[in-house]
C-alpha cells in the first residue's frame, strides 16, 4: 500500500509541469521581456534623439528582425549540437553586452553595431526558450506549458513599456535626453544580470545528440519538415495579429475616436486571463477543436472591429480578438513543438520562429499595400480576416497528418518508458 502511493506521488510528479526546469524558464523569459519591452518601445525615438533621419529610423528599427531572419540558418544547427544551459547562458550574456553598448555608446553607427548583435541575440533566445520549455514538459502537458510560457511573456510586456517611459522621463529631468535614454538600457542590463539566476539553476539537457552531428542534409537541422504547417498557421496568425498593433491607431483616427487605446488594454487583460486556460481547454475539448474555434474567433473579430462606428464596437471585437489569438496563438505553437521528436525539438523551434518573423515581417507589408489600394483603414482592419480564414484552412487540411505525427511520436515514447 506505501509502494502504491509512493508510485502514486512519482507519476503525479512526472505529470506535473511545475518542475525546476520550467519554473527556471519562465522567470528567465519574464527578465527577459522585461528587457525587450522596456527598450525596444524607445528604439524609434532613441534612433531620432541620435540623429537618424526618417529613412534610417526605419532601418534601424527593422534591422532588429532583419539580422535575426538571416542568423536563423545558422541558430537551428547550433542548438541541435549545443548544451542548452550553456548556450542559454551566452545568449543571455550577450544581451547583457548589446544594451552595456546601448548605454555606453550614444552614436548612431555604434547604435547600428549593436543593434545587429542584438538582432543575432534574438535569432537564438526565442527558440531557445523554446525548446528547454517544451523539454521541460510531459508531452501531455505541453500545450498547458506553453498557454503558462505565453503568459510570463504577456506580464512583462504589460508592465516593462510603462518602466521604460518613466526611466526615460526620470533621467531626461535629470539629466537630459542622454541620461533618459541611459537610464533604459541600465534598468535592461540590470534585469539580465538577474536573468543569469535561474539560467545557471536549470538541470543540463541529456538529450541525444545524434541526429545534430550525424544527419547528411545541413538544411535539416534548419528547418522541420512536420513542423513547416503548423509553423505556417503561426505565420498567418501573426500576419492578421500585425495588422491591429499596425493599424489600430490610425482607424481610430480615421473614425475620429480619441481613446482607441483602449482596444490594446483590453486585448492585453483579455488575452493574459485566456492563456492560463487554453491548454486545460485543450486538454479537454481537443488541441484542434479549440485551435479551430480560436482562429475562428479571431476571425469574426476584425469583422467587428472594421465594421465598428464607435467604441463599443471597438471593445467588443478587443475582448473577441483575446480570447481567439490568446488561443490560437499558444496552441498553433504547441502543435508545432509536438510534432517533432523530443531530440529535434530545436530544429522545430527554429522553424516556428523562422515563421513568426516572417509573419511580422509580412503583416504589415501586406497591410500597407492594402491601404493604398482601398484608401481606408478600415479596409486594413477588414483585410485581416483574410489571414485568419487562410490559417483555418491549412489547420483543416493539414490536421490529420499532424495528428498522426504525434500519435506516432507519442508510440515511440511510451515504447520506451522503462517498465
Amino acid at each position: 500500500m506505501g509502494t502504491g502511493g509512493a508510485d502514486m506521488s512519482a507519476d503525479a510528479r512526472q505529470n506535473s509541469i511545475w518542475n525546476r526546469n520550467f519554473i527556471c524558464i519562465l522567470a528567465a523569459n519574464c527578465l527577459l521581456q522585461m528587457s525587450n519591452s522596456a527598450t525596444n518601445t524607445q528604439v524609434s525615438t532613441y534612433a531620432t534623439f541620435l540623429g537618424a533621419g526618417p529613412k534610417l529610423m526605419g532601418l534601424i528599427t527593422g534591422l532588429f528582425y532583419m539580422v535575426s531572419l538571416a542568423v536563423r540558418p545558422v541558430a537551428g544547427p547550433v542548438q541541435t549540437r549545443a548544451n542548452h544551459k550553456r548556450l542559454l547562458t551566452v545568449i543571455f550574456a550577450l544581451a547583457v553586452v548589446v544594451n552595456t553598448g546601448y548605454a555606453l555608446f550614444h552614436s548612431v553607427p555604434m547604435f547600428v553595431l549593436f543593434r545587429v548583435l542584438h538582432g543575432v541575440q534574438y535569432a537564438f533566445i526565442g527558440s531557445l526558450l523554446m525548446t528547454i520549455t517544451t523539454d521541460s514538459l510531459p508531452p501531455e502537458k505541453i500545450a498547458a506549458g506553453v498557454g503558462i510560457f505565453g503568459v510570463s511573456s504577456s506580464v512583462a510586456q504589460a508592465v516593462a513599456p510603462r518602466v521604460g517611459i518613466f526611466l526615460r522621463a526620470w533621467g531626461t529631468q535629470r539629466g537630459g535626453e542622454d541620461l533618459g535614454y541611459t537610464a533604459i538600457f541600465v534598468f535592461a542590463v540590470v534585469v539580465l544580470l538577474l536573468a543569469q539566476i535561474p539560467c545557471r539553476l536549470l538541470i543540463s539537457d541529456q538529450r541525444p545528440r545524434t541526429v545534430g552531428r550525424t544527419a547528411d542534409k545541413w538544411y535539416r537541422q534548419i528547418i522541420s519538415g512536420p513542423a513547416i504547417w503548423p509553423s505556417v498557421i503561426v505565420l498567418l496568425l501573426l500576419v492578421s495579429y500585425s495588422t491591429y498593433t499596425g493599424f489600430m491607431v490610425p482607424f481610430g483616427e480615421e473614425l475620429g475616436l480619441k481613446d482607441v487605446g483602449v482596444f490594446f488594454s483590453v486585448l492585453a487583460v483579455g488575452m493574459l486571463a485566456i492563456r492560463v486556460c487554453s491548454g486545460w481547454l485543450s486538454e479537454k475539448l481537443g488541441l484542434q477543436n479549440v485551435l479551430a474555434a480560436g482562429t475562428v474567433l479571431f476571425l469574426v473579430s476584425f469583422l467587428i472591429v472594421g465594421n465598428a462606428r464607435s467604441l463599443t464596437g471597438i471593445v467588443a471585437g478587443a475582448a473577441v480578438a483575446a480570447v481567439g489569438f490568446g488561443n490560437a496563438s499558444p496552441l498553433s505553437q504547441a502543435l508545432t513543438m509536438q510534432t517533432e521528436a523530443k531530440e529535434r525539438r530545436p530544429v522545430a523551434s527554429n522553424t516556428l520562429y523562422l515563421g513568426m518573423d516572417v509573419g511580422f515581417f509580412l503583416g504589415p507589408m501586406i497591410a500597407g499595400f492594402v491601404r493604398d489600394y482601398a484608401g481606408s483603414f478600415r479596409s486594413v482592419i477588414l483585410a485581416g480576416s483574410a489571414s485568419c480564414a487562410l490559417a483555418l484552412l491549412v489547420l483543416l487540411l493539414t490536421w490529420p497528418g499532424s495528428r498522426r505525427r504525434m500519435e506516432s511520436l507519442r508510440g515511440q515514447g511510451e515504447a520506451e518508458k522503462p517498465e
